[in-house]
This record gives structure tokens, C-alpha cells and sequence, in this order.
């Protein structure tokens, strides 16, 4: 299990760039098992994370543990 600190950033933009699909890119796929504590399960490509986030609304500790596919699922 990893333990790091994330600083929650919003960003708007008014368009999307042209030929959008021909970037670099990460196929993310998340879901809320909790928001209170929040616990999160995301596929992020590849890889399967549980994630356990501390109270804040700015910087918050995150725990990360990996998970296999068939847990995700």
C-alpha cells in the first residue's frame, strides 16, 4: 500500500483541441464505494487501484492498494 498527498485542482475549458483522439491518452474508469470516507476503485488502463482518501477539501493523504481484475470487476 502507498501512502501520497493529492492537491485537488479543477480546470474549465471552453473548447476541446482538434483531432482530440490523437494525443496521449489514459482510459480511466472509476467508481465511489463510500464518499464518507471516501474509498474509490479505478482502472486506469491496465492497472486496478483502491484508494482510501483522508478529510480536506484541498490536500488530502491518499492510501493506494493494487487490485486484480477480477476484484475490480
Amino acid at each position: 500500500m502507498s501512502k501520497t498527498y493529492e492537491i485537488e485542482k479543477k480546470f474549465l475549458i471552453n473548447t476541446l483541441p482538434d483531432n482530440l483522439e490523437n494525443y496521449p491518452h489514459h482510459e480511466i474508469e472509476q467508481g465511489y464505494l463510500c464518499t464518507n470516507p471516501v474509498v474509490r476503485v479505478r482502472k486506469y488502463d491496465d492497472s486496478y487501484i483502491l484508494t482510501y482518501k483522508s478529510p480536506g477539501m484541498f490536500i488530502r493523504e491518499e492510501y493506494e492498494h493494487p487490485l486484480t481484475k477480477e476484484s475490480y470487476l
